[in-house]
C-alpha cells in the first residue's frame, strides 16, 4: 500500500473524509469515540465523571441537601419557617489547559509494518492508550509549582486533597489505615462506603492482598487464586500506576500516597475541541501526527475525600 493510500485510509476510516477541511478537529461523534477509547483503559479515567466542556473555562452548578429534611407532621399545619430547608448550592469551575502529542512515523515503518491495512486503527488505539495514562498522571500528580512543565499545567487530585490527611510516616499499609481514612470523611459523605474507592499504588495493592493471603481462611485462598483485590471495609481497593513512589528522607526508604473517594466526585473536563492533524514531511520522509486536547480535573466536594500519605512502598 502506498503512503498516500495509507493517509487516505486514515482520514476516511477514523477522522472522516472532510477532516482536513476542519483543520483536524473531530466532530462530536468522533470526539466522543476517542474519549471513550481513553476511558476504556484501566486508569482512574475509567471510574471518573467525564464532562464535555463547551469552552475552555466553564462553571458547573452543584446542588444537594446536607441536613435533615423530614419533620414531624401535624394535621392541616404547615411547617414553621425555622423547620423549612433549602438545598445547598455551589459551583465547580474548570479551566481546561492544552496538551499536545506529536507522533512521527517514517515511510519505512508504514511500508514494512506488520499491521498491514490495520495500521490506521493501531495508531489511533495506541494514541488513546498512552493518552489515557498520561491524562491520569496529570489529574493525579499535577502541581502548578512543579518543575515539570506538563505537571505544572494544573493542580491534580493529590494536591487538591487538603481537608483530611492520614500520615503513616513511612509505615506499611494496614487495615487501620483504611479505617482511619474512611472515618476521616464526614459521615454525611459516607452513607454508602461501598460506592467509594481506595486508590493506592500497585505495589501496595500487592501488599494488601498478601496480608489477606496470609490468613488461613477461605478469603485468603480466594485472594491468592483470583485476579480481584479484596475490599477494605466494603470499599474496593484499586491500583493506580501514577501513584508514584517518592523518597521519604530515610536511607533507601520509598513511600507513596493513596486517596479514598467516590469516583464520580472526580470531575474530568475535556474540551470538545479535540484535534488529530497530520502532514507529510518530505525531508524526514514520513508522516507527522499531532494530537491536541484541553482538560482539567476537580473534585465536586473536596471535603468528601481523604488522603493517606507516606505509605511504605518496599
Amino acid at each position: 500500500m502506498r503512503n498516500s493510500e495509507i493517509l487516505d485510509k486514515l482520514q476516511k476510516n477514523f477522522f472522516g473524509v472532510n477532516s482536513l477541511k476542519t483543520g483536524g478537529q473531530m466532530n462530536p461523534t468522533q470526539s466522543a469515540r476517542f474519549i471513550q477509547m481513553m476511558k476504556d483503559e484501566p486508569t482512574i479515567l475509567n471510574d471518573t465523571r467525564t464532562v464535555r466542556m463547551n469552552s475552555d473555562n466553564q462553571t458547573f452548578d452543584k446542588i444537594g441537601f446536607g441536613q435533615r429534611v423530614l419533620r414531624a407532621a401535624e394535621e392541616f399545619t404547615e411547617l414553621p419557617e425555622n423547620q423549612r430547608v433549602k438545598p445547598s448550592t455551589g459551583k465547580v469551575s474548570l479551566s481546561a489547559k492544552e496538551v499536545i502529542a506529536e507522533v512521527n512515523i517514517s515511510d519505512d515503518t508504514i511500508e514494512n509494518n506488520i499491521e498491514g491495512n490495520n495500521i490506521t486503527d493501531t495508531i489511533v488505539k495506541l494514541l488513546a492508550q498512552q493518552a489515557a495514562l498520561d491524562v491520569e498522571e496529570l489529574i493525579i500528580n499535577g502541581d502548578v509549582d512543579s518543575a515539570d512543565s506538563y505537571l505544572a499545567l494544573i493542580d491534580g487530585l493529590l494536591k487538591q486533597t487538603q481537608s483530611h490527611i492520614i500520615d503513616l510516616e513511612g509505615a506499611a499499609l494496614t487495615k487501620d489505615a483504611f479505617k482511619n481514612a474512611i472515618k476521616a470523611v464526614p459521615s454525611r459523605y459516607r452513607k454508602r462506603i461501598t460506592d467509594n474507592n481506595f486508590y493506592i499504588s500497585h505495589n501496595n495493592v500487592m501488599e494488601w492482598k498478601d496480608s489477606i493471603v496470609g490468613r488461613q481462611t477461605a478469603l485468603g485462598d480466594r485472594t491468592l487464586s483470583t485476579a480481584g483485590h479484596p475490599n477494605a471495609y466494603g470499599a474496593p481497593v484499586k491500583g493506580c500506576a501514577n501513584l508514584n513512589p517518592y523518597d521519604f528522607g530515610l536511607e533507601g526508604a520509598e513511600v507513596s500516597n493513596g486517596i479514598f473517594v467516590h469516583p464520580k466526585n472526580i470531575m474530568v473536563g475535556i474540551s470538545r475541541d479535540i484535534r488529530i492533524e497530520m502532514e507529510r514531511s518530505i525531508t524526514r520522509r514520513g508522516y507527522i501526527f499531532v494530537l491536541t486536547m484541553k482538560l482539567d480535573a476537580k473534585y465536586e466536594e473536596e471535603e468528601a475525600v481523604s488522603k493517606i500519605i507516606n505509605i511504605k512502598e518496599d
